[in-house]
């Protein structure tokens, strides 16, 4: 199964790095084919086809957008991943509207990729 088009996101794939790329410890890799955006080294983003894949929200966070953005849970072929919600994109007006929640993910990442004191 392919999860990413190039040719269809590219140009908010670029949107998108000129926003994370810019954040503290942000680097990129790619995962299932798609780019993939870590803080330290754990994963907050990706992207798939027509869609932003967050995978650092609380439960009350992803509520909100499967109720007001029509997210639905991540899948990976035929297992739905807990706690991976994929946000539909098609435009980059789309993406500046979920970006407070892209950015609580990355916060959340790098919360959890600290050393514990």
């Amino acid at each position: 199964m392919r999860y990413y088009s190039e040719e269809e996101m590219g140009g908010l794939r670029v949107q998108l790095e000129q926003e994370v790329l810019g954040w503290e410890g942000v680097r990129r890799r790619t995962m299932f084919g798609c780019p993939a955006y870590s803080a330290g080294d754990t994963l907050f983003a990706f992207l798939v086809t027509r869609g932003l894949v967050l995978t650092r929200l609380g439960e009350h966070e992803r509520e909100e957008l499967i109720q007001g953005k029509g997210a639905i849970p991540f899948r990976a072929g035929p297992r739905t991943v807990p706690g991976w919600i994929t946000v539909p994109l098609g435009t980059p007006g789309d993406l500046k509207r979920i970006q407070p929640r892209l950015r609580a993910s990355y916060d959340a990442a790098i919360a959890s990729s600290e050393p514990r004191k």
